[in-house]
């Protein structure tokens, strides 16, 4: 039996069933806190939803506070160093803020950490702030897990193909 989430079933209960590792489908997992950060002014799931349905679109000219468009864009994606470019998706105010103090992050390690990665513990945090349903209750492996999903999209010099 395949084990990927494309052969899962959906029970009467409405629960998402996937096969467990030992061949078993009864394993019903829910969604019970998300995050996440999306482009424009949708900073969350909701927001994102909201953007979604009504049919926005987040596309829009690179910021000045990001980097001079003007200095990087040529019309052939061709030459090396250059964007074929002028429009993207991006996420709105300061992506280098951060509160260190809140994680118990010096400033130096918080310097010197990537913002994706300073990102990604205020969208795990607030993942499981999310979930407050089960805040009354302690769940440890196997009933309880996190899934963190960092998609990143980097264009290639061709400008029409892009990699994750």
């Amino acid at each position: 039996m395949p084990s990927t989430i494309d052969s899962h079933h959906e029970p009467s209960n409405g629960l998402l069933e996937l096969p467990s590792s030992d061949g078993d489908t009864s394993m019903p997992i829910a969604v019970i806190g998300i995050g996440g950060r999306f482009p424009d002014s949708a900073s969350d799931p909701e927001k994102l939803w909201e953007l979604l349905s009504q049919g926005r679109s987040a596309l829009r000219e690179v910021p000045k506070d990001r980097f001079n468009i003007d200095a990087f864009y040529h019309l052939h994606a061709e030459r090396q160093g250059t964007l074929n470019l002028r429009e993207a998706h991006f996420l709105e105010g300061d992506i280098a803020a951060f509160d260190a103090p809140f994680f118990s992050i010096t400033p130096s390690e918080a310097k010197a950490m990537d913002p994706q990665q300073r990102m990604i513990l205020e969208v795990a945090y607030e993942g499981i702030e999310n979930g407050t349903c089960m805040r009354s209750r302690s769940l440890s492996p196997p009933y309880s897990t996190s899934l963190i999903r960092h998609v990143s999209i980097s264009w290639v010099t061709n400008g029409d193909r892009y990699r994750q």
